[in-house]
């Protein structure tokens, strides 16, 4: 991703379209893989998050800033999801006594939430064990790449695409 703009006024406005568009892929992701359309392969813990930060940080100061950014903005997402121990499923419920008039009763939301928190451990534990230090964080990898080499997104998009699973030859 590159963004310019010319005034303070204008970065606002990109800064928001572009931070509604990362928004809107999380959205996909997320669904992709309640799908089964996106492999488990692309979900990463601390090791992949230190991976990346490391690889943005090796290109520049503003590209770090901007995955720092996207991550903080994924963490956003999730945390307002309605789920009963987050914050968007204390929303909900609010939002449900609410409409309701009187409070949800008191053992069904324990259940619940307990239930929840274990399912959120469980992926925790799940995105953990598969986080090794040697998977590779090869999208990020591949983007840091064509940033550094001034290839446009378009072009290092088709590359990599062609690249997957192809052997790489010696030179000759």
């Amino acid at each position: 991703y590159v963004y310019r703009a010319g005034s303070f006024g204008e970065a606002v406005q990109v800064g928001l379209g572009a931070s509604v568009q990362i928004m809107q892929d999380i959205w996909h992701f997320l669904g992709g893989i309640f799908r089964g359309s996106v492999s488990s392969d692309n979900l990463g813990g601390i090791i992949a998050i230190s991976r990346g930060s490391y690889m943005f940080a090796s290109v520049g100061f503003t590209k770090l800033v901007f995955f720092l950014c996207m991550l903080s903005l994924n963490l956003a997402f999730i945390n307002v999801l309605p789920i009963p121990v987050l914050d968007g499923g204390h929303i909900t419920l609010a939002i449900v006594e609410g409409l309701r008039r009187k409070p949800v009763n008191v053992r069904l939301l324990e259940t619940v939430q307990s239930a929840c928190a274990l399912m959120i451990i469980g992926f925790m534990v799940f995105i953990a064990f598969f986080d090794s230090p040697a998977s590779s964080c090869s999208s990020a990898s591949r983007r840091v790449t064509a940033i550094r080499s001034g290839a446009s997104a378009n072009a290092s998009r088709a590359n990599a695409r062609a690249s997957l699973g192809r052997p790489s030859r010696p030179a000759s």
